[in-house]
């Protein structure tokens, strides 16, 4: 491949990552970023986009998750506890935690934002 077409593919994926990540910023909720819940590990706010009980994942547009120091964003996650998926539906606000598990991304503890506890 030519170096400057290498050159201009990158620039347009960084400029494309970078516009979304900011759309992403505004569009999750203002309310506080982080919840803090008795656990050592500080719960993260979003909202259900999707949700996927034949693959156990559920895809969340949330705010920064400082324990695993990735930004706010819309992604991807696998369940610990299935019975979750069943509780929860897309538009919904919550409450989570997740965690890096055998280089996967797992919710391992989510929280309707009406304070309705949802699986653990």
């Amino acid at each position: 491949m030519d170096r400057s077409l290498i050159f201009v593919f990158s620039i347009v994926t960084s400029l494309f990552t970078s516009a979304v990540m900011a759309d992403d910023n505004h569009k999750v909720s203002s309310q506080a970023n982080v919840k803090t819940s008795g656990d050592a590990v500080a719960m993260t706010v979003g909202e259900i986009k999707r949700i996927d009980k034949e693959s156990a994942r559920i895809t969340i547009k949330h705010n920064e998750l400082k324990n695993l120091d990735m930004p706010a964003m819309t992604m991807v996650f696998q369940v610990k506890n299935l019975s979750i998926l069943d509780q929860v539906e897309v538009g919904d606000q919550v409450s989570f935690v997740a965690d890096s598990v055998d280089g996967k991304l797992v919710i391992t503890r989510l929280e309707l934002e009406s304070d309705k506890h949802v699986g653990r």
